[in-house]
């Protein structure tokens, strides 16, 4: 059947199933690595939708064995791109296309789609995709593979990424040689040589000589600063008006130059001082004054427009900017930027942070963008962000007038907090000796402490007391261990014997009923309790089904998946667990009010430093970049770049701090404890109905507080 009857198919089909399904069709011919196939449809809805494509090359074949290729399109007409063989299955198998079973198009929204077509690809006559066997082939490229008889230097190995179109995802490291016959004559050349990363690294490159026809045509030596600089922090600044321009252009990176051939033939050299330098993804040779470039170029563009389609920043009703402000001596606050800056007293810091609007993924795994406000870089002035305000301790009570702001610092003493608040974190991913890893892990616990955080999940390395003592001696109230009884049980047994890390807590279990988690919590609890009775055993817990593995547990992190309402705190209580939240939506409302209306003993959510590959590319791994810390081109630097997400724990500590008042307060006066029991009222112990309030909802509760505090002290 040929292609073509595929719409009169789609058009047969009864009215209601058109708007919304496009399925059981014979894909004829089949398709081959090259494939691409384009969808044209309306969106009739107000909001952004997701159609799914599911592919299949075996009968009946359940969902974890099938491709489900979920993408968005936007309010209107839409088009999409998806190429079949570019497709993986959620355990990342390619489909067989001889034996495609099935193909089916549909949403869960009633969309009207009105066109599905092959597209014929364009083919330049030298045009060249490296990658594996089997991987998606660029549009009208010729596949190259370790084995190709092309490459004639090296030791070839081939690797492929996620994110990227099926040019710059995959390729071959280690090729030395390249060689083919070309005719005479004036040429373009087109090298794309960067492999794009996985998981968090950014492979660096510090020296390359690429050679073609025995000529340079570039020649980079660079140290690792310097590749920090020019490439991994390289879209810091770069701040386009679309995903397309601030990151998607850049990727894959390419080198052009001109050439002369007089000989019939053409020779690239690669050398270098790793694998980096002898990386290949893509090489396109066009003679001079044609466009097959401009062509590939727009194809790349509009494959990814069409692949990562963005929305524009919504605005939230921000709370009224204060004239003033009540706070303890020795507090951290974060407020938004005042009209007039304000200006810094001799116990009283103030730091300016403007706001840096870039793309991100509307949750972790979308594949739909949104503009954002959510990095912070310190400034001199800022009409557009937050101020940091730091009272020292030593600041006496008083009224203090910063310039058209003013700080009431109250009578009473900061309280201490007894929930424990913090982040996981783990060193920056792009430096490369130990000594500065060292260092920056120092003055990350250095930094998160002094703005109030309560616990941590520091990096561990298989020296698990020297890491344990290092956060223990900054302050933290608790401390977990996340990742070192998945690596390092030999050393968990020497650490435990030691009776060093009595109040460490150890994970057992990280979301034990995800379909990737094969774990044997039982016989990780067993071995902590005949090591030990004082260890201390954590689960992550996602899933209701989850419930069977507490019996194995002492702290039981749950998040929204597993139930967070005051109720499912009650019995985690009840049965004699500690239960702390872990990854919650409202970040603000988690730390403070929501945590102390529930009972909940502490808090930890993701992550400090977890960016994949290029840290300021949400697109090029399995999921968003989450750095609460932005990375810096120098070791423990003064002007630290950080993320909203962080900006709403501190505001989320200093409600918690103030509750903590009120609890301290409803002991010794009748006014608190009367406040005690209103405020209780007025937040739903039920996570989804304290989401739905607004945030001055919230201002307004903290601000009844402090006028009580205020009233107290006369």
């Amino acid at each position: 059947m040929l292609l073509y009857v595929l719409l009169a198919l789609m058009l047969s089909l009864p009215a209601h199933a058109q708007d919304s399904l496009i399925k059981n069709y014979d894909i004829a011919p089949r398709p081959q690595a090259q494939s691409y196939y384009e969808i044209r449809g309306i969106n009739p809805t107000e909001e952004p939708q997701i159609v799914v494509i599911r592919m299949s090359d075996r009968r009946n074949a359940p969902y974890h064995q099938r491709v489900n290729e979920e993408r968005w399109v936007l309010p209107g007409p839409f088009h999409l791109l998806f190429q079949p063989s570019a497709l993986q299955t959620p355990s990342g198998r390619f489909l067989n296309l001889s034996e495609l079973q099935e193909t089916k198009i549909f949403s869960p929204a009633k969309l009207n789609f009105t066109n599905l077509r092959p597209l014929t690809p364009e083919k330049p006559p030298f045009a060249f995709d490296f990658g594996p066997t089997p991987s998606p082939i660029f549009n009208g490229f010729r596949p190259i593979t370790p084995q190709s008889p092309e490459i004639t230097g090296g030791t070839p190995k081939a690797f492929i990424r996620k994110g990227a179109d099926s040019l710059i995802r995959d390729g071959i490291k280690g090729i030395t040689r390249f060689e083919i016959p070309l005719p005479n004559g004036r040429w373009q050349a087109y090298l794309w040589t960067e492999d794009i990363g996985e998981w968090e690294t950014l492979p660096s490159l510090y020296e390359r000589r690429v050679r073609i026809n025995g000529k340079d045509i570039s020649h980079l030596r660079q140290n690792h600063q310097q590749w920090v600089k020019s490439r991994y922090l390289q879209g810091q600044k770069d701040l386009g008006t679309t995903p397309w321009e601030s990151f998607g252009k850049r990727r894959g990176g390419l080198l052009k130059t001109s050439l002369i051939v007089s000989n019939g033939h053409f020779k690239l050299e690669l050398a270098g001082s790793n694998a980096q330098a002898t990386t290949l993804t893509g090489l396109l040779l066009e003679p001079q004054g044609s466009d097959f470039f401009a062509k590939v170029e727009g194809f790349r563009k509009n494959w990814f427009e069409k692949r990562w389609p963005y929305l524009e920043e919504q605005k939230e009703r921000q709370a009224s900017r204060p004239s003033s402000l009540v706070a303890f001596a020795g507090e951290t606050l974060f407020i938004p930027s005042q009209d007039k800056q304000p200006r810094p007293l001799p116990t009283i810091k103030v730091t300016n942070y403007a706001v840096q609007v870039a793309f991100h993924r509307t949750t972790p795994n979308s594949g739909l963008l949104v503009k954002r406000s959510k990095r912070f870089a310190p400034t001199q002035k800022s009409k557009q962000g937050y101020h940091r305000i730091d009272i020292s301790p030593s600041t006496p009570a008083g009224t203090y007038d910063l310039g058209g702001l003013k700080i009431h610092v109250v009578a009473q003493t900061k309280p201490t907090l007894q929930k424990s608040i913090g982040i996981y974190l783990e060193p920056p991913p792009h430096l490369n000796r130990a000594d500065e890893i060292n260092m920056q892990v120092w003055c990350d616990l250095d930094y998160l402490r002094r703005l109030g955080l309560t616990a941590i999940a520091p990096p561990f390395s298989k020296n698990i007391i020297a890491d344990y003592q290092r956060a223990t001696s900054f302050g933290f109230r608790d401390i977990l261990a996340y990742t070192p009884m998945k690596h390092t049980i030999t050393e968990v047994r020497h650490a435990l014997h030691s009776r060093q890390i009595d109040q460490l807590i150890l994970s057992i279990a990280d979301e034990p009923s995800n379909p990737a988690q094969a774990q044997n919590i039982k016989r990780l609890s067993d071995f902590l309790q005949n090591e030990t009775p004082f260890a201390k055993r954590a689960g992550h817990l996602n899933n209701p089904k989850d419930k069977k593995h507490l019996k194995h547990l002492d702290f039981v992190l749950v998040n929204s998946g597993f139930g967070v309402d005051g109720r499912d705190i009650s019995r985690l209580r009840n049965q004699g667990k500690t239960p702390w939240f872990y990854n919650m939506e409202n970040i603000r409302l988690a730390a403070g009010f929501y945590l102390w209306r529930t009972g909940a003993q502490g808090f930890l959510q993701w992550h400090g430093r977890m960016p994949t590959a290029d840290p300021y590319d949400p697109t090029d791994g399995r999921e968003d970049d989450v750095q609460m810390l932005y990375p810096s081109d120098t070791v423990c630097s003064q002007q630290v770049e950080i993320d909203i997400s962080l900006i709403d724990m501190i505001r989320g500590l200093s409600d918690l701090r103030w509750l903590t008042w009120l609890d301290q307060a409803a002991q010794t006066h009748l006014e608190a404890r009367l406040m005690k029991k209103q405020i209780m009222k007025r937040i739903p112990p039920i996570w989804k109905k304290a989401q739905s309030l607004p945030a001055e909802h919230w201002h307004l509760l903290r601000n009844d507080i402090q006028k009580l505090a205020l009233a107290l002290q006369q």
